[in-house]
């Protein structure tokens, strides 16, 4: 069993409360013998019904890496996101993989950025290939708090294809997340075709 820190038992206290009741925990490790791990909490049927929603506990125990390779002295990173429910599973690996990638690869990771490969690598889901990260949008209260002595902000993970992702580098994410909007996108739906 990995030693668990202080500031994740506050983590896993925020998120109970969040969800109003206690989520379910999976531990996730590239191998048994990593002493690496992140924490999944899953809780179902929210924000709504047929919805489950996934956020991480233990990114933040690595600093939040620059792209020049400084740290980001002032904030850590956790992660939140939504899909429907039966595909919390494979969701899990996602967030999961993108954690990690964030706090043991030392990938520099703000609003506004893609993973690109991050879903591809596991399989085929309808259009979707890649991950956006983005402020939570649907997951209310997901903001910047302070656990202990570490202030972590939250960022949602939105699956997306390559397709959105081309039309956000030719015009915006503000516009892509507009376009989700109007066009009302099942963005929750792990399986959805592309917007684009």
């Amino acid at each position: 069993m990995p030693t668990i820190s202080a500031e994740e038992k506050e983590i896993a206290r925020f998120l109970e409360e969040r969800f109003g009741e206690r989520p379910r925990f999976f531990i996730h490790r590239d191998s048994p013998d990593d002493s690496f791990y992140i924490a999944v909490a899953v809780k179902e049927h929210f924000p709504g019904n047929d919805l489950v929603t996934c956020a991480t506990n233990g990114t933040s125990n690595m600093p939040l890496y620059a792209a020049d390779g400084t740290i980001y002295a002032d904030t850590r990173l956790e992660l939140v996101g939504t899909c429907r429910s039966g595909q919390e599973s494979n969701f899990r690996e996602l967030i999961y993989f993108a954690g990690r990638t964030i706090a043991k690869d030392r990938w520099a990771c703000a609003p506004g950025v893609f993973l690109w490969n991050a879903v591809r690598r596991f399989g085929q889901f309808g259009d979707m290939e890649h991950l956006y990260f983005t402020t939570p949008f649907a997951q209310e209260g997901f903001v910047t708090h302070t656990f202990g002595s570490r202030k972590v902000s939250w960022l949602a993970v939105v699956p997306v294809s390559t397709a959105e992702v081309q039309f956000a580098r030719a015009n915006s994410t503000e516009q892509l997340e507009d376009h989700f909007v109007s066009r009302d996108v099942d963005w929750e739906n792990l399986n959805r075709r592309s917007a684009l």
